[in-house]
């Protein structure tokens, strides 16, 4: 297994060799919070979402769907990258004051800012008393899988060029279109709408893919997801970027081989894999790696497989031996 610092095993390792990674902010009052366990459980949020992200992108094979870094910030100052925040009972009155004053100007810069509340006995959306777009009441045990689905939502969002690029006023529109057809649709949503006094409260399709706390549905989020897109924006189509830009993603692009793209030309529409030994190499996998990618193999062996073939590969992949890299030739 490679001992490069950057491939750190984790089993969401498509994460490990791509750039297309989206950064946002989650706003705590210090590192007590939680009982003091806030850094670890934010890890086991990236952790879980991205490993979500990446049965999406086997999955979705028309455009790629970016990784997240959920980051924490000790402070209540509301950034372009500010998504959520996290009260206690026990939050202090200054702390969530301020909060209160920088969501007054939050159009200005961001699309949506939700409040979870960790409490007990409820997992509800209400409307939230700091002015942010909705407040998520629940259970401690829940706050994992409910800040997770307020991360999918983001990159899925981001993941369709005509969506990514809106102006924050258009953003504000679409979360509130969305919320009106999840109401429209009737579905069932995992956390219960209390109190919304016609107001339109965040809606994340996520809500009603999860199943349970450890429990989501990624084929029935993919298809809410294509059935709003088809109603809401028929006509309008996905543009990814060139072969040559998704390439110069791969953390490691200067290492791949010169003129890499002229291998796609031929080859038909759809999502593929590129696969590539790194350095160290577990000895038992020896046999198979030569029959994948020749003897002599080393760094600058590279093969291409159609994603749909990735199974047979899969078991080279879970311990970095190989690298793999998504790209969709449109």
């Amino acid at each position: 297994m490679s001992k490069n610092y950057k491939n750190v095993h984790r089993p969401e390792y498509f994460k490990n060799f791509t750039e297309k990674i989206k950064h946002r902010e989650i706003l705590v009052e210090n590192g007590s919070v939680l009982n003091g366990d806030i850094q670890r459980i934010v890890n086991r949020i990236n952790s879980q979402t991205n490993q979500i992200i990446q049965k999406l992108n086997l999955k979705i094979t028309d455009r790629q769907v970016p990784y997240i870094t959920l980051d924490i910030k000790f402070r209540p100052d509301m950034g372009t990258k500010s998504r959520m925040v996290l009260i206690e009972r026990d939050t202090d009155e200054e702390f969530t004051n301020n909060i209160k004053r920088a969501t007054s100007s939050i159009g200005q810069d961001v699309s949506h800012f939700i409040e979870i509340l960790a409490t007990h006995g409820y997992n509800e959306i209400v409307i939230s008393p700091l002015g942010c777009d909705s407040e998520i009441v629940i259970q401690k045990e829940y706050i994992e899988c409910a800040i997770i689905d307020l991360l999918l939502d983001i990159v899925m969002f981001n993941s369709f060029s005509f969506l990514k690029n809106m102006t924050t006023s258009k953003k504000h529109d679409f979360c509130t279109i969305k919320f009106d057809y999840f109401k429209k649709c009737q579905y069932s949503c995992f956390y219960s709408y209390k109190n919304d006094n016609g107001k339109s409260l965040y809606y994340s399709f996520a809500f009603s893919a999860r199943k349970g706390k450890d429990a989501f549905d990624v084929d029935k989020y993919i298809e809410l997801w294509n059935k709003f897109i088809a109603f809401q924006y028929q006509g309008l189509v996905h543009q990814e970027k060139s072969i040559v830009d998704q390439l110069k993603q791969h953390v490691d692009y200067y290492e791949l081989p010169k003129n890499m793209s002229s291998r796609f030309y031929k080859k038909p529409t759809g999502a593929y894999l590129v696969l590539r030994p790194n350095k160290d190499v577990t000895e038992d996998l020896h046999p198979s790696m030569r029959s994948v990618f020749g003897n002599n193999y080393n760094k600058a062996n590279i093969r291409i497989i159609p994603i749909e073939k990735f199974k047979d590969y899969e078991f080279l992949c879970v311990n970095l031996d190989v690298s793999v890299f998504k790209i969709v030739k449109q």
